[in-house]
């Protein structure tokens, strides 16, 4: 039998979506605020719309068939265009919006802004579910297949340049030191990497490669010592709030860390500029919905 596009409506094509990107059926229903009873029967619905399996259940969870992968591929882009078709005819009201918003934060946004963001979005938008998850390895790639919305990072220019990065403020690098570090009171100098050391935070998917204040001295001919190499901004303070290493780290997290203070870097040394950005597909630049969001969340940074 063929398939039967008619009878397909916009719910089952978002639990198609919801449990290629979960594998599960549990897990689907959480995201989607339903039932899992109801979830299985829109999946019914599905494989006899689409006469297919679309899923085969295996020991690792539910595995799309080869239709599902199609779809899935363009599913995101059409329900996008959907979405901004009806916000533009009847006019976006955020106090009415609902359903999930799924939002990846880099460690340093969380720390600095993290809780006023999640005050002023869903002060606007009160019938969202705010989902703010860690950026992780593949959270880049999870935004162009559509199972993240949203990202908030500082700029890379190594994403794909599918991804649309729209600064919202400047955050300058500055070195990090404890308070009462012996630095405190004087003029950093190149040789201070090897006689205090370094904490190099790698940031997945976005400096995993190697550090970059690491690169820059090693480049201008000093071999810093490096006390530590870590992924979690968390230990990276917690070591220089016990050392007297030095990390790069930006003016922001100063602020939000009392017990640590920011020194300008050597004057030899380039400052890097990498403003914080919101990150999503570029095919969504002009929706309005993204307009709004980057309106709001460009407020609740500054």
């Amino acid at each position: 039998m063929p398939p039967r596009l008619d009878r397909l409506d916009l719910k089952q094509l978002r639990v198609l979506l919801t449990l290629a990107q979960t594998r599960n059926t549990y897990r689907a229903a959480e995201q989607l605020h339903l039932s899992q009873s109801a979830v299985s029967r829109a999946l019914a619905r599905l494989r006899e719309s689409l006469d297919d399996p679309v899923f085969v259940r295996t020991t690792g969870g539910l595995q799309p068939t080869a239709l599902t992968e199609r779809l899935v591929t363009r599913l995101p882009e059409v329900l996008d265009l959907l979405a901004d078709a009806v916000d533009e005819s009847a006019g976006f009201q955020p106090d009415k919006w609902a359903g999930n918003l799924n939002i990846a934060l880099s460690d340093h946004v969380t720390q600095c802004w993290g809780t006023k963001l999640y005050r002023e979005l869903s002060r606007a938008a009160p019938h969202v579910s705010w989902n703010f998850r860690s950026w992780h390895a593949s959270s880049s790639a999870d935004l162009l297949e559509g199972r993240l919305d949203l990202g908030i990072h500082l700029r890379n220019d190594r994403w794909d340049q599918s991804l649309y990065q729209q600064a919202v403020r400047e955050d300058p690098f500055v070195l990090l030191v404890r308070k009462g570090h012996p630095l405190c009171d004087s003029q950093t100098e190149m040789s201070h990497f090897s006689e205090f050391g370094l904490v190099s935070l790698l940031l997945p998917d976005w400096n995993d490669v190697g550090n970059l204040l690491e690169s820059q001295v090693i480049a201008l001919g000093v071999a810093p010592e490096v006390r530590l190499r870590v992924e979690s901004l968390a230990m990276a303070l917690e070591c220089l709030h016990e050392s007297d290493a030095l990390m790069a780290g930006t003016r922001a997290l100063a602020d939000t860390n009392p017990g640590l203070v920011a020194l300008e870097y050597p004057e030899k040394m380039p400052v890097p500029k990498l403003p914080v950005t919101l990150v999503y597909p570029r095919r969504l630049r002009d929706s309005v919905r993204y307009r709004w969001l980057s309106e709001i969340i460009s407020k609740a940074l500054q």
